[in-house]
């Protein structure tokens, strides 16, 4: 009887330490996903980010409104100590003022001021920083135990 409870208990005890690594996992996947997906996003509408020189007087407005400087004297803004970009991109005819900021663990965007649509979740921290040629964006995630995840990527717009 005794070998039969040490037995049980050595299979629950591996059992549980795979269901925990198992459950660990999946949250570090879910994290890296979410990373991914966000330093993606914003990575490709920052390569499509127009030249002052592009951009219409109603864009410049809009720019200048959101960056707090009108009329806008860069093409790209970092705000809030990194925490915010602000961008001009043209879709067809239309352009139009992209803004990314972190709140409450989430990547918000925004489309001339309006909309905050939630990009990815679980996030951390996100840090931006522009030297004039490239712009560097810094993503922080965490899930329960999945650990801290960190992704990065250097990104150089094509009009700049």
């Amino acid at each position: 009887m005794i070998i039969f409870f040490a037995v049980a208990a050595m299979v629950l005890f591996v059992y549980l330490n795979g269901y925990s690594d198992y459950t660990r996992n999946n949250e570090k996947i879910e994290v890296q996903e979410n990373l991914r997906l966000a330093v993606n996003k914003i990575a490709g509408e920052i390569r499509q980010a127009v030249s002052l020189e592009d951009m219409s007087s109603a864009a410049e407005t809009n720019l200048g409104t959101a960056s707090g400087e009108n009329p806008p004297t860069h093409p790209i803004y970092v705000m809030d100590i990194g925490k915010k970009i602000i961008f001009v991109i043209t879709e067809g005819s239309e352009q139009k003022v992209i803004g990314y900021y972190l709140s409450g663990g989430k990547i918000l965007r925004s489309v001339n001021g309006a909309g905050n649509n939630p990009v990815a979740s679980q996030i951390k921290d996100v840090n931006f920083q522009y030297t004039g040629k490239t712009v560097l964006i810094t993503c922080t995630g965490e899930k329960s135990n999945s650990g801290v995840i960190t992704q990065s990527t250097k990104i150089r717009p094509m009009a700049l």
